[in-house]
């Protein structure tokens, strides 16, 4: 199989296999499960306010956390142990979630569209050494470009939608 052939063929586990119930999505828990069902997997990716890549969905805390605020406005320090749904299961960093996946599965990073496309050059610092197979995916053509232009090995793909 080439390098590529993992994007078509493996089935991709969005944010984990989770029920956001006994397991939360982009968790450490959901990750496993995923890993386990040998299935590729979707996190996704965010910045806190002090420029620190985590793996959460939501522009908002609320959803998944105790933390009635937004992800672009908390430092790592405040999130970093926050509990997701009430769960064992705490917000992961990038390097958390890479050394738990540690090149076992393929990753598909998708960086929200509504990050500025600067918040690019904190995902790649993140995710540049990691071994395994991975993909980042956006919603935003000019993070994807940034991509190109600055780490054009790195593949990528853009997710359809609301721009």
């Amino acid at each position: 199989m080439n390098n590529q052939d993992w994007i078509k063929n493996t089935p991709i586990a969005h944010r984990g296999l989770f029920d956001n119930v006994t397991i939360a999505e982009n968790s450490k828990s959901a990750i496993e499960k995923a890993i386990d069902a040998n299935y590729a997997v979707e996190l996704d990716l965010s910045l806190t306010a002090d420029n620190h890549p985590i793996i959460f969905h939501d522009e908002s805390l609320s959803r998944m956390t105790d933390i009635d605020g937004y992800v672009l406005n908390t430092s790592f320090d405040t999130i970093k142990t926050e509990k997701l749904l009430k769960s064992e299961d705490h917000i992961l960093s990038v390097e958390e979630a890479l050394s738990l996946v540690d090149g076992r599965v393929p990753i598909l990073f998708n960086i929200s569209g509504d990050l500025p496309t600067t918040s690019a050059k904190y995902f790649y610092d993140a995710i540049k050494d990691y071994h395994g197979e991975f993909a980042v995916s956006s919603s935003n053509p000019y993070t994807l470009e940034w991509f190109k232009l600055n780490a054009p090995r790195i593949k990528r793909g853009q997710r359809s939608g609301a721009f």
